[in-house]
């Protein structure tokens, strides 16, 4: 997979109870968490303790210690099994943007290992392409509603082509949500 060349993180990490509370030691492990060249577009990845202590420079120990006090704090999840780390919330913070980045992020989904971790990330996901699929079909409705509007202002009061206008509008919003939804399903 390519690497990103970027991660969001929001400023309002800052603010959050949860991120306040921790060491300074657990603020940058999870700092880097967010922002590794490991991470991807579901928040879950695999990441050995190496890369990690190499990385952020410190030691194993140290890490455990991190880890507990992100895990304590409901930040993050690890299953020990694979080395795979999940980053809670990620899809609230890291919504789903477009048709293609649901596609991507569903095949990386489903790279994942059964277990635990795939299922939180899958229940995320799925509240994610619903919403995703909400504000696409929002579009499609605005953009339908503006061309009727458009059309309609061009009749000038034909009564005739102002009903024939309507049917067209109508047509074009259920060709949009149709799209919508294929794409939801693939």
């Amino acid at each position: 997979m390519i690497e990103r060349p970027f991660s969001k993180v929001a400023t309002t990490l800052w603010g959050s109870r949860r991120f306040r509370g921790l060491s300074d030691q657990a603020k940058v492990g999870y700092v880097y968490l967010l922002t590794n060249k490991h991470g991807n577009s579901i928040g879950c990845y695999e990441l050995p303790d190496g890369y990690f202590c190499t990385d952020v420079g410190c030691s194993l120990d140290e890490l455990e210690a991190m880890r507990e006090e992100l895990l304590a704090a409901g930040l993050i999840e690890y299953d020990a099994e694979t080395d795979c780390y999940l980053i809670l919330r990620w899809m609230k913070h890291n919504p789903l943007q477009n048709s293609d980045h649901a596609a991507g992020a569903r095949k990386r989904l489903d790279a994942l290992p059964a277990g635990r971790l795939k299922e939180l990330v899958l229940a995320e996901f799925e509240a994610a392409q619903a919403d995703l699929d909400d504000r696409l079909s929002s579009a499609a409705a605005r953009k339908a509603d503006a061309e009727t509007k458009r059309a309609m202002r061009a009749t000038r009061g034909d009564g005739e082509s102002k009903q024939s206008l309507e049917a067209h509008s109508a047509r074009l919003l259920e060709s949009l949500n149709a799209r919508t939804r294929s794409r939801a399903v693939a």
